[in-house]
């Protein structure tokens, strides 16, 4: 595999552009975040529903941006052990998301409406 992507840089460059996406949209998500934050090994209970930003389309856009990361660095690198890494990290950030969402479900009343309206990881299509 890392044959066919020394050969064609077109891959190496859209790889680059993903990464840099992911970044941008990590740091856009935090910032909207504000004390909210909590990173995913630190359990911090959060005061408030953020729902701008990003977060007016999706409800998880730091997981969804290091996934995008992660493909992007995968489209870099050519690397099997990226695929398996996005694979596993994909799976842990679901079961996280759902653990959360049942949190908030549970303490929050407008959060299943606003679940409702938004995506988890990506924005829903709206007719």
């Amino acid at each position: 595999l890392l044959e066919i992507y020394q050969a064609n840089n077109l891959m190496l460059y859209f790889g680059i552009s993903i990464s840099g996406i992911a970044i941008v949209l990590f740091a856009l998500s935090r910032f909207a975040l504000g004390k909210n934050y909590s990173p995913c090994y630190d359990q911090r209970k959060p005061k408030n529903i953020t729902s701008s930003g990003l977060y007016k389309y999706v409800r998880h856009p730091i997981y969804s941006s290091n996934i995008f990361l992660l493909i992007g660095t995968f489209m870099i690198s050519g690397s099997y052990l990226m695929l398996v890494n996005i694979f596993i990290l994909s799976f842990f950030y679901t079961i996280s998301a759902y653990r959360e969402e049942k949190y908030l479900i549970t303490n929050f009343n407008y959060y299943n409406g606003y679940s409702k309206k938004t995506g988890m990881f990506l924005p829903k299509y709206r007719k």
